[in-house]
């Protein structure tokens, strides 16, 4: 048990430096956060980060989110309920945690694809993952959904390096604002 907890935390602390050095994925939150964030007062637009837990998404946001995107979209859940009410179940947290079982190996459905026909996305992901693309998903995609769990994981140096990268990246805007309410780092 002991050397499954060390494991986890190696684990984590590789996950961190490759965040931190905006190795991820689909390219450094902060990149797709700004230029956004930079719109927020346009009324055309609708600026609002839904961030967990996930009672926060409610069918008010669910409705403002699709007006966003369309007015037929809001107007056709408005007159279906029914619709509305699916998407409010299936962006419930104990939904999302149903996904966790799938979650575990879905790496083997990229076995037979050929190199050339993996998205790059999914070839970046396989490059920083390493030998640990291989390995079945150990924990959860999906956690807890608990504002602030952060502080569980976070080694108090991590904190401090998490606070210079969040200011360097957002030095001269108050993008940060929006999570006043959730004592983030």
């Amino acid at each position: 048990r002991t050397s499954g907890v060390r494991v986890r935390e190696r684990h984590l602390r590789r996950v961190f430096r490759i965040i931190c050095s905006s190795r991820v994925d689909f390219g450094d939150y902060f990149d797709h956060l700004l230029p956004w964030y930079a719109h927020r007062g346009r009324p055309q637009r609708l600026v609002r980060h839904l961030r967990g837990p996930q009672e926060k998404i409610s069918r008010s946001w669910i409705l403002k989110v699709a007006d966003f995107v369309g007015e037929d979209y809001g107007k056709k859940l408005r007159d279906q309920p029914a619709v509305l009410e699916r998407i409010v179940s299936t962006t419930s947290l104990e939904s999302m945690k149903s996904l966790n079982k799938g979650i575990k190996n879905w790496t083997e459905s990229l076995d037979g694809v050929e190199p050339q026909d993996v998205p790059e996305s999914l070839r970046l992901m396989k490059e920083s993952l390493g030998d640990l693309w291989k390995k079945p998903v150990a924990g959860d995609f999906v956690r807890k959904g608990i504002v602030g769990d952060w502080r569980n994981h976070f080694s108090p140096k991590q904190v401090e390096q998490m606070k210079e990268r969040i200011a360097l990246k957002t030095e001269g805007s108050d993008v940060m604002t929006l999570w006043n309410d959730v004592d983030l780092p």
